[in-house]
């Protein structure tokens, strides 16, 4: 609040809040300021791109749409009464957040899949090899026991999955086991290396990230397991537009089954439905206009004309979204003013035609009628001695 003026409210919002969240409840402001408050109250002026809306049953004043500090750093809105009065200026200073807004990274971008189905992964790990009789699906789907963070504009992706089962349990609890795995890939462009990982007593023995559940290694009374296994994966530079294939080696020792083989390693960036992103693919995207979303982050990349976190802002490059049509338009016109042109001379040419056409009838008829001059006896003589220049025959 202004010392000087009570009737100027000042208050700062982080760039990265969401909407519906509350700048301030204007009647404790009108309390604190000891300003007899309105009945009603209205955004009169100020609220650009109407980021900002007042609650009329509680008197909040909340965010409505995305804030970009790069955009707007500032908004003076004015609130009036009924009677359209200004009774309080609320100024809103946006508060610029290095993390925000997402960032589009067009190297891991995937295109939306073809299914409705959420809660699924973007990607899936696969293995093949000649020790199986069709490639087995290792990494990938909707796992209560797993977690995917890929929530990141460098395309990074990190995955976990518990293991629980019998065969683990087979595994001496005090015996640790070895795992080892050497990859290559020789695509272009390149490809980052997975970098997987066996933590074989993740209940106690494993990494301190809070995408990892520890309820993942509670068992129930009814199906106690011996031992509780963490698979990670690592990846750096995920690449999204195709899939990626390892030739890879693997060795490793159970205590009671050792084995060397090797295999394919695939990973296929099989994208989120259209609409939602993460690493479950559960996250509502919030781009508009036309916009497309990214599958890790949910940035999005805005067309023509439209800015801001959810492409909901015109852009003053480009003050009409919808230039393309304005284009058409004027397309449009233009080749229908040549054809109304063409139309209209060809018409000119049409009468000038048919006005020769019709001298040239009028010019044979005066010829014949000098014709019937010259030879007068072909034809009924008249006592007066004269042939008429025209002759109209009412016997039909």
């Amino acid at each position: 609040m202004d010392p000087k003026d009570p009737r100027i409210y000042e208050v700062v919002v982080k760039e990265s809040v969401t909407p519906g969240y509350i700048v301030s409840n204007i009647p404790q402001v009108f309390q604190l300021s000891q300003m007899p408050a309105p009945e009603t109250l209205n955004i009169s002026k100020g609220n650009k791109d109407d980021r900002f809306s007042l609650n009329e049953d509680g008197g909040d004043l909340c965010v409505k749409k995305y804030l970009n500090y790069e955009i707007d750093p500032r908004y003076e809105l004015i609130l009036a009464n009924e009677n359209q009065q200004v009774v309080l200026v609320v100024i809103v200073s946006v508060e610029d957040d290095p993390a925000y807004p997402p960032v589009f990274n067009p190297d891991c971008f995937m295109p939306p899949r073809n299914t409705s189905i959420a809660d699924d992964w973007p990607f899936t790990v696969s293995v093949e090899s000649i020790f199986l009789s069709k490639p087995a699906l290792i990494v990938g789907g909707d796992k209560n026991e797993a977690a995917v963070v890929i929530d990141n504009d460098r395309c990074d992706v990190k995955a976990f999955v518990a293991v629980k089962d019998d065969k683990v349990d087979m595994i001496d609890k005090d015996y640790v086991p070895s795992f080892d795995l050497g990859c290559t890939n020789t695509q272009e462009p390149p490809r980052g290396m997975p970098d997987i990982r066996t933590y074989w007593n993740a209940s106690y023995d494993r990494p301190d990230d809070g995408a990892i559940n520890p309820s993942w290694f509670v068992d129930s009374p009814d199906q106690p397991h011996k031992r509780h296994v963490l698979v990670t994966l690592d990846m750096k530079n995920f690449y999204g537009l195709n899939p990626s294939s390892y030739s890879c080696r693997l060795s490793f020792d159970l205590g009671f089954f050792a084995a060397a083989f090797s295999g394919e390693i695939t990973i296929d960036p099989i994208g989120c439905p259209e609409g939602f992103y993460g690493g479950h693919c559960n996250e509502t995207c919030v781009c508009q206009n036309g916009g497309r979303c990214h599958p890790f982050n949910g940035a999005c990349k805005c067309p023509n004309g439209w800015i801001g976190r959810a492409c909901d802002i015109v852009s003053a490059a480009h003050p009409y979204p919808h230039e393309k049509q304005r284009v058409y338009i004027l397309v449009g016109a233009i080749v229908g003013a040549i054809a109304l042109v063409a139309l209209l001379a060809t018409a000119v040419v049409y009468v000038i035609r048919s006005r020769a056409q019709t001298n040239k009838y009028v010019s044979n008829a005066l010829v014949d009628s000098e014709s019937f001059r010259d030879t007068p006896d072909e034809y009924t003589v008249y006592p007066d001695g004269n042939v008429p220049d025209v002759i109209i025959n009412n016997g039909g």
